[in-house]
């Protein structure tokens, strides 16, 4: 059996066992090797290249290959199958680089950060206010003897009864098992995490806490000292009933004093994790499942505040570019399985880990996971098949459910956590869409308005406080660089903005990690068109002119008409300006957009401006009648709103009227994580909100039709 060893350029050599004739793109993912393939092995993207180091390997010939690559070594995993022999092959980085430097918008950036901050305080003063079901209540029992034997998970349901006035306590069996160790360990004396559901109380946690019942003014029927409430708002209770202070609140006060001036035993919450006389520190994870990254909040549930932030790439990314490939190979033998693990394992548990270790927190110490994602991610995510989303009638398996264990799913939490999903409005229109409006306050405002959510998907939404209409289109790859030859995601080496020269077409360009190019992102490739566009070298159509300003071609590939030989043609009359040439890119190969490119870029602007005009007209609007537009999602902060809108993907309003709000769903997931309210809220809304299927509305396809042109076939809209 030959023997198949993947060399990373960065990292270390894995070795797998094959069987002559299988695919080496599926057995670089059984070996857990990472290669970029937007495509899912299909051939159509070229981005799957790899180089044969030693060995041979049995590789069909392919256009995304040339003749000089091929000789050299360069293959396409998804072309390629295990011959007879051993063979050791070259994972380029950047067929790694989506797993770990992928621009991911975690509130990294100033930008970012001012977005997130300006959102909170918007939603604060819209009423909403960090309040949870979950708080702390540290309690002293007294010790068992020889004529009180009653048994502890007993004695311990008792006093929390007594002391909260809850007709029913469940003591779920881990905790359970925690519980005989921590009484005796903290003399009796127990913090405990608790829970408000609709049926009493539940314990999520506890831990020992050595209290001193001596002149506390406890009975004997065992009050508690104190409860700690684990948000601003929650009611707080002290031993004789009287309302404990806010400082009070994030302390467990005893009598006396110690030399530094505490009272005696105080330790603040969050201090001392797992050690006797410690609080439990309350905390939660708000998450964005989106189908390219993936990006999370560590919050400390008592104050609301962020104490770590953190992104990746999603780690299903190997198994296809967008949710219709996710979905298919969902549909695998195995393949729900690998896509849960691939989420779960290879994504979410590091994170946390990464995010704990920032926050000095340990993950025991959250109780509550808030994730927005579309409606494919969150049914992988839960590991529920999601064939319904993209077969008619598109019926999904679920919009929203009860809140299940993050443990049942494999998240490495606290015993008890519980993982709220954001609720989906469509097969198309998720969670993630849901958060967003939640956080955009579309639904609190009565002037009209509109998110546009910008990311491997697009989906819109229009409405104000007496309606909401939402409807997604398919636009993402090539943003995501699925469908462009050049295009990549936005990570180290992708071309995110760039301007051009108006005379030589010569280029300035802005790379994401500094150094040379290796691609184009979404952003940068609209640039780049808009660019070209208000050059005059390409056309409507997004041809590229010949003749005009110095005209004249060659079939070698020289230039047309401009200085530096930019805009060349192949020997098939295939136009393409070089961004880079071979020796100014990072590859040594020409970086380089084609008319094919174009092509694909226009059909993915004119997705989104048919979209909204579509979901405009239907409502009886016109564009000039939305007051204020909110961009979001992956590539939405970098987009120049005004190339944006001189390629025709968005309406042509005052600038003034855009605004960019960061990672809306992440937002909102922030928000249903530190108040109950906003969740409910986010609840509503999303029953609110209607779901127009674009594919059944009778003038889609010729708003569609029409929009692919630049701008516009209909120039009076952009005049």
């Amino acid at each position: 059996m030959p023997t198949i060893t993947f060399q990373p350029e960065a990292g270390e050599a894995v070795s797998i066992a094959a069987s002559p004739g299988e695919n080496l793109l599926e057995l670089a993912r059984k070996a857990n090797v990472p290669i970029d393939a937007p495509c899912s092995g299909n051939g159509s993207c070229g981005k799957c290249r790899v180089r044969l180091l030693q060995g041979v390997l049995a590789s069909r010939p392919t256009l995304h290959v040339p003749d000089d690559d091929y000789a050299d070594g360069w293959r396409l995993a998804c072309a390629s199958t295990v011959a007879d022999g051993d063979a050791t092959i070259l994972a380029p980085d950047i067929a790694s680089a989506y797993r770990s430097r992928l621009r991911v918008t975690d509130l990294s950036s100033p930008e970012e950060m001012a977005a997130f901050n300006d959102a909170k305080k918007q939603l604060e003063e819209a009423g909403f206010c960090n309040k949870t079901s979950i708080f702390c209540l540290a309690i002293g029992l007294e010790p068992p003897t020889l004529e009180d034997t009653l048994p502890d998970n007993e004695r311990l349901l008792r006093a929390i009864v007594a002391a909260t006035g809850a007709e029913n306590v469940t003591l779920p069996f881990p905790v359970l098992q925690k519980l005989p160790d921590a009484l005796r360990e903290g003399g009796f004396g127990v913090a405990c995490v608790l829970e408000r559901t609709p049926d009493g109380l539940e314990i999520l946690d506890l831990q020992p806490s050595r209290l001193d019942l001596a002149g506390s003014g406890a009975s004997s029927d065992a009050l508690p000292l104190e409860v700690l409430a684990s948000l601003p708002s929650t009611d707080a209770v002290g031993a004789h009933g009287d309302e404990i202070s806010q400082d009070e609140r994030n302390h467990k006060v005893g009598d006396g004093a110690t030399p530094d001036g505490n009272p005696s035993g105080t330790v603040e919450a969050g201090d001392l994790n797992g050690s006797v006389n410690a609080v439990p520190r309350i905390c939660g994870l708000a998450v964005d499942v989106g189908t390219t990254t993936v990006s999370a909040l560590l919050v400390d549930l008592s104050t609301g505040d962020v104490l770590a932030k953190a992104g990746a790439g999603n780690g299903q990314i190997r198994y296809g570019a967008d949710v219709i490939h996710r979905i298919m190979e969902q549909e695998r033998p195995g393949g729900r399985a690998k896509l849960q693990e691939a989420i779960v394992e290879e994504t979410l548990n590091p994170l946390i880990d990464s995010l704990c270790q920032a926050g000095g927190v340990v993950c025991e110490n959250i109780y509550r996971m808030a994730v927005a994602g579309n409606t494919t991610m969150e049914h992988l995510l839960l590991g529920v098949p999601a064939s319904g989303v993209r077969m008619e009638p598109y019926v999904p398996a679920f919009f929203e459910i009860d809140p299940p264990r993050t443990e049942s799913i494999g998240v490495r939490l606290g015993a008890g956590a519980r993982l709220h999903l954001s609720p989906n409005v469509g097969s198309y229109v998720g969670g993630d869409i849901s958060a967003g409006v939640l956080a955009s306050l579309v639904w609190n405002r009565s002037e009209l308005q509109m998110l546009i959510d910008l990311g491997t998907n697009g989906e819109i939404v229009v409405g104000n406080d007496e309606f909401l209409v939402s409807c997604a289109c398919s636009a993402g790859p090539a943003f995501e660089g699925g469908d462009i030859g050049c295009g990549m995601r936005a990570t180290d080496g992708a071309v995110e903005a760039c301007k051009l020269d108006r005379a030589t077409l010569a280029p300035t360009l802005s790379v994401i990690g500094g150094g040379k190019p290796v691609g184009v992102c979404g952003s940068g490739l609209i640039d780049l068109v808009a660019e070209l566009l208000a050059a005059g070298a390409i056309d409507g159509r997004g041809k590229f002119v010949d003749g005009g300003r110095g005209g004249g071609g060659g079939e070698d590939g020289c230039g047309i008409g401009r200085d530096g030989g930019r805009v060349r043609r192949d020997e098939f009359d295939m136009g393409r300006y070089v961004l880079a040439f071979a020796n100014e890119s990072a590859t040594g190969r020409e970086v380089a957009i084609t008319e094919v490119d174009i092509d694909n870029f226009i059909r993915a602007k004119g997705a989104i401006f048919s979209a909204l005009m579509t979901l405009l007209e239907s409502l009886g609007f016109a564009p000039s009648d939305i007051q204020k537009i909110f961009v979001a999602g992956g590539i939405g902060g970098g987009i120049d709103i005004p190339n944006a809108i001189r390629v025709g993907m968005f309406p042509p309003l005052p600038v003034e009227r855009y605004s960019y709000i960061g990672n809306a769903s992440l937002i909102g997931a922030y928000a249903m994580l530190v108040s109950d309210d906003a969740e409910e809220k986010l609840r509503e809304v999303a029953r609110a909100m209607t779901y127009m299927e674009l594919s059944a509305q009778p003038g889609y396809m010729d708003a569609f039709v029409a929009a692919c042109f630049l701008p516009h076939t209909d120039a009076s809209l952009f005049r």
